[in-house]
């Protein structure tokens, strides 16, 4: 960011009632660095996407074609929207389809 684009932010934030907040864009490395930059007090606000999700989404039509033989590599486990995501559809596919089986047998729902 140039140096007159920052003043005028400044000026700005001043303008509003805001004066002396310096604003500092930082890329770090993933959710797992994001969220202990947020732990330890460095960052005050962040802002994450899920390009690397989105990637993997477009190249599957089915979760049901991965393999044990695949892996999927996710920058931090249990804070990445990928291995959120899996952790949802895995939930969903092997515990809740067993319970649900067994609720519509037991009590003959069946369509």
């Amino acid at each position: 960011m140039t140096r007159a684009r920052r003043s005028r932010r400044a000026a700005l934030l001043g303008a509003l009632g805001v004066p002396g907040v310096h604003v500092r864009w930082l890329e770090l490395g993933g959710p797992a660095v994001m969220n202990d930059a947020l732990l330890s007090g460095s960052v005050d606000f962040i802002a994450a996407g899920p390009p690397a999700f989105l990637t993997l989404w477009d190249r599957l039509t089915s979760l049901d074609e991965l393999g044990r033989q695949d892996k999927i590599a996710v920058t931090a486990v249990k804070v990445s929207i990928p291995s959120i995501a899996m952790f949802g559809l895995f939930v969903e596919n092997v515990i809740f389809r067993g319970i649900e089986r067994r609720t519509v047998r037991r009590w003959g729902m069946q369509s």
